[in-house]
């Protein structure tokens, strides 16, 4: 762990955090809490101010969140619920605990006969019941599962947990909990049966904040393992759980993992309550390894509106550096990243691979209010110093395919509404490259050379493949050629690269 803090000058008291949220593709209910985590375009959209003022985070978190769809692993190979975990979460307002006579439950408390009995409004009840209480399920290994429909890492879990729970159908029942309503909630499951063509065979209780004051939280996913003597066996993320664990809290033993502590994106990122903010001049720190109670994220520190730091949470290495580099390269993209690292898979995580806590890294840097407009060349060069790999950006010739004009001297254009420039072909182009796990040489960035000034078709727009883009282009006096140009390019490479 890097820290690197600097009192002195004082820094203003009001630092504020803001921070945007993952939303799933393919219809979730929008995020409507204030505080917290982000999203990716490589699987998922974002709801909330991102980091360039749309409502789309920047295209560069693919390695973490490819969430290309991929056949339900068997039980066997349920070696831990993280085990294919969409490698994000996201963090939700903290659990109110300040109900009178209310005590949030501890590992080892029996649970109270006030919760057992506490009155549930359920929805996808497998008999149909629209009230349940927790006692329905006594004598079995309870998981409640809180969760929320925006937060893709606790629907990536689903499939798993359906298929433990066939499986120990006489030993181990799961309950979603969602402090969301019945308005919410009931809607995406009918989403997950249409996408997945399969009905979802978990249930969920709706509108609980009743039970969330005895199992308190920051973030989601959130496990609370209850087991079959009544007891709160262990509070988790969803990475801690493996075959092996499983298998002693079905014999109510308490399993030898961390107690997932929730951090405070709120204020910086690892910080005791003793460092004195007000005096903060600067800030930076550096983590290895993954920690379930902060979520996948990133949030930027703002003073009067200004940002002058920003952090990231249980990222891969590269994408601590695409995030920075974005800031600094807007047209940065897969396409335009050059990898010269020997161990590529050391830098990037896929969603297929096993879960490795090493390979998730947290970083934060708060620099003065006076220095803001440098925060990420700052950024880029502390990786650069903490990382031990290169990362610049600087001319390369690569490949490209380029607009040009096609020598008619007429050139057709949309004159009324609907029509889009041809800037926004490339952007869209090059985003729906931008899918994957890593840098790749196959995706080849297309550029215009043409000046065409005029409005094409939205359905030109979206046209991904170069043979129909281009036969499309042609009634407007364009085509596409595949040539060699010298672009700015994100180079990344080991120190000791020649």
């Amino acid at each position: 762990m890097h820290v690197f803090t600097r009192t002195g000058q004082a820094m203003p008291k009001n630092i504020q955090t803001n921070s945007t949220h993952i939303k799933e593709t393919g219809g979730a209910a929008p995020h409507r809490r204030k505080n917290h985590v982000f999203g990716s375009r490589a699987g998922f959209r974002v709801s909330g101010a991102s980091l360039h003022g749309d409502t789309h985070a920047s295209s560069l978190s693919g390695p973490i969140l490819n969430h290309t769809k991929r056949p339900i692993p068997s039980l066997s190979f349920f070696a831990a619920l993280l085990i294919g975990v969409t490698h994000a979460s996201a963090n939700v307002h903290p659990t109110d605990t300040t109900k009178i006579g209310i005590q949030a439950l501890q590992i080892g408390d029996p649970i109270p006969e006030e919760v057992w009995n506490m009155p549930l409004q359920v929805v996808n009840h497998p008999e149909g019941k629209e009230t349940i209480t927790l006692a329905d399920y006594k004598g079995k290994l309870i998981l409640l599962d809180f969760w929320a429909t925006w937060c893709s890492s606790c629907v990536a879990q689903f499939p798993k947990l359906e298929q433990l729970q066939q499986k120990h159908a006489d030993s181990f029942n799961v309950l979603l909990v969602s402090n969301q309503r019945e308005k919410e909630v009931l809607p995406y499951f009918e989403r997950y049966k249409s996408r997945n063509n399969v009905k979802l065979a978990l249930t969920s209780a709706i509108d609980a904040k009743n039970i969330e004051t005895y199992f308190p939280f920051i973030s989601v996913p959130h496990y609370a393992w209850i087991g079959s003597n009544g007891t709160v066996l262990a509070i988790t993320g969803a990475a801690e759980i493996g075959t092996a664990q499983f298998s002693q809290l079905l014999r109510n033993r308490v399993p030898n993992i961390p107690t997932k502590k929730d951090i405070d994106t709120g204020k910086p990122l690892f910080m005791g309550d003793d460092l004195p903010l007000d005096q903060l001049q600067q800030y930076s720190i550096f983590i290895k390894g993954y920690h379930s109670g902060v979520g996948t994220g990133i949030g930027p520190r703002k003073t009067n509106g200004i940002v002058h730091g920003k952090y990231l949470s249980n990222y891969s290495i590269y994408n601590l550096y695409a995030v920075t580099v974005k800031e600094i390269f807007p047209d940065f993209n897969k396409a335009r990243c050059v990898l010269e690292v020997e161990d590529t898979a050391s830098i990037v995580i896929s969603q297929s691979e096993p879960f490795n806590r090493d390979k998730y890294h947290s970083y934060e840097l708060i620099v003065p209010v006076g220095i803001a407009d440098s925060l990420h060349h700052i950024m880029l060069s502390e990786l650069n110093r903490y990382t031990g790999y290169n990362g610049r950006i600087e001319k390369r010739k690569i490949r490209c395919l380029v607009i040009e004009r096609n020598g008619t001297n007429t050139l057709a254009s949309i004159e009324t509404g609907g029509g889009q420039p041809i800037e926004s072909l490339i952007k869209h182009w090059n985003w729906a490259k931008d899918n994957g796990t890593e840098c790749y040489p196959e995706a080849i960035p297309l550029i215009d050379e043409s000046h065409y000034t005029g409005l094409l078709p939205k359905e030109i727009v979206r046209i991904t493949e170069t043979e129909r883009l281009n036969a499309a282009l042609i009634p407007y006096g364009l085509k596409i050629t595949e040539a060699e140009r010298e672009l700015d390019m994100f180079v990344l490479s080991d120190k000791n690269h020649r």
